[in-house]
């Protein structure tokens, strides 16, 4: 007969029927009362097995190996693509301003149509009459009052590559001949004051640079000489003495590149500071200037590719 086995209070063990199946042991592992409760408790926990090895938690993490190949590779991804990323910040840069100067001619072109083909004064312009920072704002997107007043000026005055961005309203400066500075001799024979060309006559008008980069020279205005009366280093300066209009302009043609001084070629942080009336050679980390041309194309000048004869037209035209 089945039999199971039951605990007596005499604390032996007897076999009695059963269903016949034999029961799993009491939980009880020792039969000794005196060891009190708290041996029983502790006897019914379960046992915990520990995992085997191979299913253990992976470990997490780098070692230190790891981690400096890792910095290593970066640290030579940067010193590869850091140049070629501020190359390309700065021909973006001096694109945008290439356009803008693009609009700035375009802007001349349109007051010359609406002014007997003259084109505007580059400074100081004669009473009733605004040199063409103002004259030319309307043209190209400047914000005018109901009077006709400039009250904003055109972004396009304004070069993305100029070091003090924030600063003034006008980055860019004219060519001093065709639209001179009214307060500036030029020549040795009188009259000794030039006016401004007509656009026509400015010729050969894909050499005559018209509106370039000019040095910064602080301050919240125009921050620029707006008629580039130093160009040149006083071989074309409106300075009365420095050069002979009228020997050059009746065939003594010399020709050579505008001299540079590295210490114009420099903005000024604050107001006060005035530099020369001089290219700004600020593209290209200080290597290049932006030139727009007469017949309105224009094109970035390295130093020592400004010529002469970019200044001056053929002929002698603005004596009226």
């Amino acid at each position: 007969m089945p039999t199971h086995r039951s605990f007596k209070n005499s604390g032996k063990w007897k076999l009695e029927g059963g269903t016949g199946q034999t029961p799993a042991p009491h939980p009880t592992a020792s039969p000794i009362r005196a060891s009190g409760r708290s041996f029983l408790r502790a006897s019914r926990s379960p046992v915990r097995a520990s995992a085997p090895s191979c299913l253990r938690a992976s470990r997490s993490g780098f070692t230190l190996v790891e981690l400096l190949v890792v910095i290593g590779v970066i640290a030579v991804l940067i010193a590869i693509l850091l140049p070629a990323l501020n190359k390309a910040r700065d021909q973006a840069r001096t694109l945008m301003c290439l356009s803008n100067l693009r609009q700035i001619v375009v802007g001349m072109t349109m007051y010359a149509g609406e002014n007997k083909d003259f084109l505007p004064w580059g400074d100081n312009a004669p009473a009733g009459i605004q040199s063409w920072p103002k004259a030319v704002a309307k043209y190209v997107g400047g914000t005018l009052d109901a009077a006709g007043n400039v009250v904003v000026m055109p972004p396009v005055y304004k070069c993305p590559a100029a070091y003090f961005d924030e600063w003034g309203t006008v980055h860019h400066s004219v060519n001093p001949i065709i639209m001179p500075d009214r307060t500036r001799k030029f020549g040795s024979i009188p009259p000794y004051y030039l006016t401004p060309y007509k656009l026509t006559r400015v010729r050969p008008a894909q050499d005559i640079m018209m509106v370039f980069d000019a040095a910064q020279i602080g301050g919240k205005g125009y921050n620029t000489y707006t008629a580039c009366w130093g160009i040149n280093n006083g071989l074309s300066s409106q300075t009365a003495g420095l050069i002979y209009r009228e020997t050059f302009f009746n065939g003594a043609r010399v020709d050579g590149p505008l001299a540079y001084k590295l210490s114009a070629n420099i903005d000024f942080p604050g107001s006060g500071n005035y530099g020369n009336a001089e290219i700004r050679y600020r593209q290209y980390r200080n290597t290049a200037c932006n030139i727009a041309f007469a017949d309105g194309h224009a094109e970035t000048r390295r130093i020592g590719s400004v010529m002469q004869s970019n200044l001056r037209p053929y002929q002698f035209d603005n004596l009226r």
